[in-house]
């Protein structure tokens, strides 16, 4: 009896020059991906978002000078 069991599967080894990509850095590229597209998405509401306050500010000083608070 042999003293340590012999799988009946033979077990391939793998060199990295046998893989084209590893998973891991597809994972993540996908991931970065997601990331620059909210990135982008954030930077489109905060653009809104100042030039909205911005037009809020406009009238506010308009309002003020209307009234002649200056």
């Amino acid at each position: 009896m042999p003293a340590r069991r012999l799988s009946s599967i033979q077990a391939r080894r793998h060199f990295a020059s046998e893989l084209s990509i590893p998973p891991k850095t597809v994972e993540l590229e996908i991931r970065v991906a997601r990331l620059e597209i909210l990135l982008h998405e954030i930077k489109d509401a905060l653009g809104t978002l100042s030039k909205r306050t911005i037009a809020l500010q406009a009238q506010l000083d308009h309002l003020m000078a209307k009234l002649g608070h200056r």
